[in-house]
């Protein structure tokens, strides 16, 4: 089942409280400047090292490709519907516990704020 993940840096949508004003930004101002940054590539590394049954090249059958940009990583996911579900879990709640928002569909996943004492 193929399926697409992005994982981005919360700090580009968190002036927008609203999904949609952020699903606006990041479809018309948001560019990609092909420089792969350092922790993302390591947050891939992570997730690709969680599911070592799939290569992270693009191959004849199952995958776990990370598409490492500055601001974000793209997972393309092609794996069984139950495997897929399994990496989906694995990342998003990865991301949020690294600080990451989660592109997931139409859906913005945002990590928790801390809460002040």
């Amino acid at each position: 089942m193929k399926s697409n993940l992005q994982i981005i840096r919360s700090e580009i949508i968190s002036r927008f409280d609203k999904d949609r004003a952020a699903w606006w930004y990041i479809a018309y101002h948001y560019k990609q400047t092909g420089i792969q940054a350092a922790d993302l590539v390591e947050f891939a590394k992570k997730v690709n090292r969680q599911f070592p049954e799939l290569p992270d090249k693009m191959v004849w059958g199952d995958y776990l490709i990370p598409d490492i940009d500055e601001n974000d990583i793209n997972f393309q996911i092609d794996a069984s519907p139950e495997k897929t579900d399994e990496i989906k879990r694995f990342i998003i709640h990865q991301a949020l516990e690294h600080g990451f928002a989660v592109l997931a569909g139409e859906e913005i996943l945002r990590p928790p704020t801390p809460c002040s004492a």
